[in-house]
């Protein structure tokens, strides 16, 4: 009986610890899910056209965000950033995204258009 009740234990132990090795597990992943995350956003910023980041700036700015500035440029901390600010980040993310791609479609228009009137005009 008293072995029955040590194993049990011991099962039970043993079962616990495989619960806290999977939520150690998917506490890493969700670590890492999240540096991923944080390291794309920070080089869509970076390779953003310097006027954006400016607006970037201001959004920082509007959040009372530390922002540190020396001769290198401005440094700013994302992973101290909230839920909110990083939301408010994509989504600005996205517009200049989608921004682009209208302003190249019609780019694109323009330059057909001007190929098919304008110089089949000027030909005859």
């Amino acid at each position: 009986m008293v072995k029955a009740v040590n194993s049990a234990i011991k099962a039970s132990e043993h079962i616990a610890s495989l619960t806290k090795m999977d939520e150690i597990s998917t506490m890493a992943q969700q670590v890492e899910w999240k540096t991923n995350h944080l390291m794309k956003l920070k080089e869509q910023l970076e390779a953003l056209p310097t006027f954006h980041q400016i607006e970037i700036l201001r959004i920082m700015n509007t959040k009372h965000i530390n922002i540190n500035e020396n001769k290198n440029g401005v440094f700013i901390n994302i992973t101290k950033l909230n839920d909110e600010t990083l939301i408010e980040l994509e989504n600005y993310l996205k517009y200049v995204s989608k921004q682009e791609e209208q302003l190249n479609e019609l780019e694109q228009q323009r330059e057909f258009i001007s190929k098919e009137y304008f110089q089949t005009t000027q030909k005859k």
